[in-house]
């Protein structure tokens, strides 16, 4: 088999990364004993799976594979059999991978193996804080006062302003379009509010023959329902104005013209504890983690400190990297000999 070019190297070498270490020992099946490249001194050799062209899926690494999924998608995966089967073709796939890189040597790679090398250390350190968050947060953060309390003292929060159905049909006109752009803008805008208007017309079918807005044109000229203080001013007067399934006439804004139709007007309403108990505890938890992990990093930082240069030593370093990393100019050909 001939060796990868480079480009094809690199991108197996990003799959060996995001199959990581354990997926190494799984996919390719090392013998039990034989040194991983890890332990090596020098090239890394091939696993014995990596020159098979028989290799199975074991099932009891295969647990461990999950093992190191997070609970809810795990639960994902086993409580479906469907699921189940996409996830063992996918491993499956990832053996195939595995074994064309090694198979070709990617792994040699110097630039690979330094990718390898460093996914590895970022997935050490995330795993690292990870359990320092788990290690010092209460499991039983929030209780349930902890939530009730932090609803009753966040009412902004919780509260939905009014909002309203709102369908349009947009005819674009630039801010520097000549007179004779403007008028034809106007012009298309007056005559299809006008059939509108006067119940000649279907809101939808003109929406997707008209409206230049491609989101709300293809569901016949619907935008949602939309919070009132969100609505560009004009929009937002010119709705006020109007009854509900009532439409306006062209209206002007920044982008072009706007020709409206408002639906129901849902009041602004308090969210119910309840509703949003389980939403607040999980936001909770989050930014609990997050202060435990910010003052875990401060912590280390300054009893596992790492010297800096410098910055006269970090602009040298800057520099001299920079020449690296920049492609020497190619060289102007020589002149034609004259005649």
């Amino acid at each position: 088999m001939k060796n990868l070019s480079t480009p094809a190297a690199l991108l197996l070498g990003a799959l060996l990364v995001l199959a990581g270490g354990l997926g190494q020992r799984y996919l390719l099946g090392a013998a039990p004993g034989a040194p991983s490249s890890a332990d090596a001194h020098g090239p890394a050799a091939t696993p014995a799976a990596a020159k098979s062209t028989g290799a199975a899926l074991d099932g009891k690494l295969l647990g461990e594979v999950l093992a190191i999924i997070d609970a809810p998608r795990r639960g994902e995966i086993l409580n479906s059999a469907d699921v189940f089967k996409q996830f063992v073709h996918q491993e499956a796939l990832n053996q195939a991978v595995l074994k064309a890189a090694y198979a070709n040597k990617a792994d040699d790679n110097p630039q690979i193996r330094t990718v390898m090398e460093r996914a590895g250390q970022r997935v050490l350190v995330e795993s690292y804080l990870n359990q320092v968050v788990r290690v010092n947060l209460d499991a039983k953060f929030p209780s349930d006062a902890q939530v009730r309390e932090a609803y009753d003292k966040n009412p902004d929060t919780f509260r939905v302003p009014e909002r309203v159905h709102l369908w349009q049909i947009f005819i674009p006109l630039e801010a520097n379009a000549d007179d004779k752009q403007v008028k034809a803008a106007w012009a298309r805008a007056n005559r299809v509010s006008d059939e509108l208007r006067n119940n000649k017309g279907d809101f939808g079918a003109l929406a997707r023959q008209y409206s230049a807005h491609e989101a709300s044109r293809v569901n016949d000229g619907y935008m949602g329902l939309l919070k009132s203080s969100d609505l560009l001013p004009p929009i937002a007067e010119a709705i006020k104005k109007l009854k509900a399934g009532q439409v306006s006439e062209p209206i002007a804004s920044e982008t072009g013209l706007h020709i409206l139709k408002r639906g129901a007007v849902v009041g602004a309403e308090m969210l119910e504890f309840e509703r949003v108990r389980e939403q607040l505890r999980q936001r909770m938890v989050q930014e609990a983690m997050a202060k435990v992990r910010q003052a875990a990093i401060e912590k280390i930082e300054k009893e596992y400190p790492v010297e800096t240069p410098a910055a006269e030593a970090l602009e040298t370093w800057r520099r001299e990297l920079l020449k690296q990393a920049t492609p020497p100019a190619a060289s102007a050909p020589p002149p034609p000999d004259k005649p």
